[in-house]
């Protein structure tokens, strides 16, 4: 019964930490950004999605280190939809985002595209017998879409 009045302030104090250090995250990569002449949209999406991807990032390796290459994938793409779903679903329902047309356009079609890469290179291969080739070539299409966002 102690366990459930020392999880409760905990679980409280750590949303309190959640949401400053959110605050200062955003604050931070805004500064960042205006002192690179970067758009704040672009540094925030490669730093934000850096920072939130690296538990991720260090699982996967770990997995993949110890030939479990499910946990890889279920990883990744679970970690996607929560992102997605979740993360855009509650934005959504505490502020509508405006969005411009033009850019839904443009980043569904590179959602699509990343999505028929995975579903392509799950078909032959490239995940498991051929790792190293599916590596590669997600290496390259994340850094062309890095410079594209640049």
């Amino acid at each position: 019964m102690i366990d459930l009045y020392l999880a409760f302030p905990a679980f409280i104090i750590g949303l309190i930490l959640l949401w400053k250090g959110s605050d200062i995250l955003v604050d931070g990569t805004s500064k960042t950004a205006a002192h690179l002449g970067i758009s704040a949209l672009i540094i925030s999406v490669i730093l934000v999605g850096f920072g939130t991807s690296a538990p991720e990032l260090a699982i996967s390796v770990g997995a993949a280190a110890q030939n479990n290459s499910d946990i890889s994938l279920g990883n990744i793409i679970g970690s996607c939809i929560a992102n997605l779903l979740l993360v855009l679903g509650v934005a959504a329902i505490v502020k509508p985002i405006k969005i411009k047309k033009g850019i839904i356009r443009r980043e569904f079609l590179i959602m699509l595209g990343a999505t028929i890469v995975l579903l392509v290179s799950s078909f032959f291969g490239l995940l498991d017998k051929y790792h190293w080739i599916g590596g590669v070539l997600f290496l390259i299409l994340f850094t062309s879409f890095v410079g594209y966002m640049f």
